[in-house]
Parts: C-alpha cells; structure tokens; sequence
C-alpha cells in the first residue's frame, strides 16, 4: 500500500511539473523589419563563401524578445523591397538570429518552418531545424538544384524553441543568407554554417556602429 501510494505521488508530481512547463509556454509573436539595401555584403575567400548580413528592426534594448524553452515564435519579416537571393552552386544557407547577452553560452535549439512570398504570391516554404549556441536562431540549408536564385519581400518564421537552459532575452534581430559555392566538409552542417553567419553578424553590427 506504501509503495502504491508513493507511485501515485510520484505520478502526481510528474503531472504537475508537466502541466506548469506547458502552461509557462508562450506564443511570442515579432514584427520585423529591414531595408535591403542596408544589408553588408563580404565573401569569405577560405571557404568561398558569399555571405549577406541584414540588422532589422523591431527588437531592440527598450523593446526585448523574452524566450524560453517551449516557446513558439511567429516572427514575420518584412522587407522595404524586394530581396534577391542570388543562386548558389552547393547551397544557400538561410538564417534568423535573435541575439542577446543573457543568452546561454550552451547548445540552442530549434525547429519549425519558413514561407516566403513576393507581392503577395507565394514563392517557398521549407522546414527549419537549427542548433547554435549564444543566440537563438531558425535556419535551412537549400541544397543544389533547389539553391536557385530567388526574390521575396516577406517571409513568416514559425519555430518552436526546443533546448534552451535558461529564460533569455534578445535585443537584436539580423537576417543572413551565405552562398557556399565549394564543397562544405560534412561537419560543418548547418548548424555550424549558423554559429559562423552569428559570429559575422555580431561583426558586421559592430561595425556599422
């Protein structure tokens, strides 16, 4: 009777801690915005990589994304104009980084799915999957021959937040694109081509201040 009883504690605990992680779970919804012509562009030469860095508005220091692990993020990104991806002849690694200091310096993760439009008229989806660490980000690879070019004005972000270790807040927002034309060793998958477009990210910002 004491080893039932201490079950069905058990279970009862369980249920509770279940039921205040989902009910501490939010749908966070970011408007974002960015003008094209205001993205840096520069090419990595060892990895012959062309790589494109967009900062965009709509999260910043008085006005914070709060994240926690389960938190599903509806970020739609709009652009002023029109947005042309050129092609790439591996692939194009697409990426959204929220950034913050209070980000854990431990794996971040998350997965979800992309659409992209042009006025109006649907042009792509894809699914995301991405793991980083410092930053929260969704990203997809479109690997050759669905690495063509392409032209959007607006893209919708859904991504559920996965792995994060502790609740934190982002203050910045980029959109970055990277056009690997050679081959990319098998490692570096797309989590790593995430990490790397951060880092450039976190550069190109410091440098337009």
């Amino acid at each position: 009777m004491q080893m039932r009883s201490l079950a069905l504690s058990l279970a009862a605990t369980a249920l509770l801690g279940l039921s205040a992680s989902l009910a501490q779970a939010s749908v966070i919804d970011v408007q974002l915005s960015g003008n094209p012509a205001h993205g840096n562009a520069f090419h990595t030469q060892t990895r012959g990589v062309d790589n494109y860095v967009l900062p965009l508005d709509g999260v910043s220091v008085a006005h914070p994304v709060r994240v926690a692990q389960g938190d599903t993020v509806n970020a739609t990104l709009s652009f002023t104009g029109p947005l042309t991806v050129p092609a790439s002849s591996i692939a194009t690694m697409w990426v959204l980084l929220l950034q913050g200091p209070g980000f854990p310096t431990d794996s971040v993760l998350s997965q979800g799915t992309v659409s992209m439009s042009f006025q109006g008229a649907a042009v792509a989806s894809y699914s995301t999957n991405c793991g980083t660490s410092g930053q929260l980000a969704s990203c997809f690879a479109a690997w050759a021959p669905d690495s063509h070019a392409v032209t959007v004005d607006r893209m919708m972000w859904t991504f559920d937040v996965t792995q994060l270790s502790a609740p934190a807040a982002a203050n910045s927002a980029t959109f970055n694109y990277s056009l690997n034309n050679a081959p990319v060793p098998e490692p570096a998958s797309v989590s790593l081509l995430a990490m790397g477009l951060a880092a450039l990210a976190l550069k190109a910002r410091r440098r337009a201040r």
